[in-house]
């Protein structure tokens, strides 16, 4: 059985029909608020932490999908990460694009910030993220044919 969160006890003392649910199934109904799934945020939940470490001075904008233009740029990946997924102090509901579905990749992200050096070994590790594949000795397919 699950424990009683202070905010489940909230729910039941407040809400008579939450406090119904419980009496008849068990369960405890928290309505915790979600973050807004958008393809910035998939897209950084599917890069681990330590390479977010790596994109730096992120600027937030139209080419991520999002109205805003922040003069102040996240410090990195890890920062910007948490800021979508505060559902407290984070972008609001009207914050991003609503008709933006296009999928992300990493090369979006490395164009909306200021990357720190290594790049080809970062997006080694996630070429199914990537716009342009890589080719196994870490160069982009249109480099590694040479010139045209």
């Amino acid at each position: 059985m699950k424990r009683i969160t202070a905010r489940g006890l909230q729910n039941l003392l407040r809400k008579p029909a939450a406090f119904a649910k419980f009496q008849m199934t068990g369960q405890i109904d928290t309505h915790e608020p979600q973050a807004t799934q958008t393809p910035l945020l998939e897209l950084l939940r599917q890069i681990h932490m330590r390479d977010l470490v790596r994109f730096q001075r992120i600027i937030l904008g139209p080419s991520l999908g999002y109205h805003m233009n922040r003069r102040n740029p996240f410090r990195d990946g890890v920062a910007l990460r948490r800021w979508l997924e505060d559902t407290t102090h984070g972008p609001g509901p009207g914050s991003h694009l609503l008709g933006f579905t296009r999928k992300l990749t990493t090369d979006d992200l490395v164009e909306s910030s200021g990357m720190a050096p290594g790049r080809a070994d970062i997006l080694r590790n996630y070429p199914r993220l990537m716009r342009r594949p890589m080719t196994p000795n870490g160069m982009e397919s249109s480099e590694a044919d040479g010139p045209a």
